[in-house]
């Protein structure tokens, strides 16, 4: 989750040890506070957040590769949209 360290306009949380689908991984939770939108590099290519947004992101180790899962949504909502997208990666099941 060091990616996230130390870019401008974003707070993140620390991070705390997860599972998906039984891959062993990190969560952290972000909140951004700029006023416009922050490029996060080394997520695909870039990672634009939201002015205002929170987000959860996943780093799960899959085989060898990381996987990254972001739960985006504005400040207010995070938490009752994590929690059904919680629910949804208890679902997941890597091949």
């Amino acid at each position: 989750m060091a990616c996230f360290q130390g870019i401008a306009g974003v707070d993140a949380g620390a991070p705390s040890a997860v599972t998906v689908g039984g891959a062993a991984g990190q969560r952290v939770d972000l909140r951004v506070t700029a006023s416009d939108v922050v490029l996060v590099p080394g997520l695909t290519d870039r990672y634009a957040l939201e002015p205002n947004d929170r987000v959860r992101a996943y780093a799960v180790r899959v085989g060898g590769t990381t996987v990254s899962i972001l739960v985006e949504a504005p400040a207010a909502e995070l938490e009752s949209f994590g929690a059904v997208a919680a629910r949804l990666l208890e679902s997941v099941r890597w091949g």
